[in-house]
Order: structure tokens, then sequence, then C-alpha cells
């Protein structure tokens, strides 16, 4: 038997109805579409919480669904959760008879370059070591482009950077969403 790991399993939102009690906002759109704070839709709190839970695959259905099909729900998340400050930590390892040594293991899941560092005294007092650097990356990034700091009354100029790290042309579809304010 087979046990499902969280990212195993296809979450599924049924999303519709009018919302009569939110007629004045749902006049024009279903319910779960309606924006809040300015920023988010009441469906994406939905969609927060099987994020947060792990639940990578959500599949948005219903009648309101044409309404709310853009990047955030169509796409599955991949989250990073994994940070850490130090890759590895081996205080001692053993050599072969040749003086070689092998080491593997998981990076996390840090975008940086990571200093391998490999130090050796023998019985002889012999002493050797190696450095080496590895770059740690993500085979396609999106790297939005924001100003640090907003006035009242600044028009801003948003942008994002894609970094396409495979080696292969592809051709990646963006798209950038604002939602009008709610008073």
């Amino acid at each position: 038997m087979k046990i499902l790991q969280h990212r195993d399993v296809l979450s599924i939102v049924l999303a519709g109805g009018m919302g009569e009690r939110l007629y004045p906002l749902t006049r024009d759109r279903a319910k779960p579409a309606v924006p809040f704070g300015g920023r988010y839709r009441i469906v994406d709190f939905v969609l927060n919480n099987f994020v947060n839970s792990g639940l990578m695959k959500i599949k948005v259905d219903g009648p309101a669904a044409p309404d709310l099909l853009d990047v955030r729900t169509t796409a599955e998340a991949d989250l990073r959760d994994e940070f850490a400050d130090t890759a590895l930590w081996r205080g001692s390892i053993v050599t072969d008879a040749e003086g070689f040594a092998q080491v593997s293991a998981a990076l996390p899941d840090n975008l940086t370059t990571w200093r391998m560092d490999a130090r050796a005294v023998t019985l002889d007092t012999r002493a050797g070591s190696a450095t080496q650097d590895l770059i740690s990356s993500r085979p396609l990034l999106v790297r939005p482009q924001t100003p640090r700091f907003f006035v009242a009354g600044d028009q801003a100029v948003l942008g994002a950077a894609v970094h396409n790290n495979t080696g292969e042309t592809h051709h990646p579809q963006t798209a950038m969403c604002s939602y009008p304010e709610v008073s």
C-alpha cells in the first residue's frame, strides 16, 4: 500500500455562488472572485490554506472558475521551504586507502553559492585542504522588479526578470494582475 505524500494529493476547490448578502460586490462577479483588501480575492484565502498545508496540486472548478483562472490558480505551486545556513557538516570522514572520500548531500532550497571546504590530516601529521564553489539555482526563475519604497502620489513601474537556467529555449507566459480596491 502506497502512502500518499501531501504533494501527491489533488485538491479541488469548488467555486461558485452569487453571494446574495454581498450583492453589491457580486453583481458582476462570483463571490470567490470578489476583491478583498485591494490585493486579494476571497478565494485566495482558501488557496493559501491549501498551500500552507503542503497541498500543492490545486484545481479550481465550478461556475466561478472562469473568473478565477489566472497564474495563481492554474500553476502547480512548487514552494521552497527548507532554508539553512549550512548545507552539510561532517566533522569526521574516513578516506579509502588512496586518500579519497565521497560525500553526498541534498542541498537546502537556498538559491546561493555554497562553498565546500575540506581539510584533512593524516596520522603522520601531513595536511591538505580543498575548496570548491557550487551554485544552487532553479531551472526557471521569475524575479519581480519593484521599487523598494512607495510614497503617496508615486507612479510605480513594475516588472519581472525571467531567468532560464535550463540550457533549452522556453517561451514562458507571464502575467501581472491588479485588483480594484474595495471600500
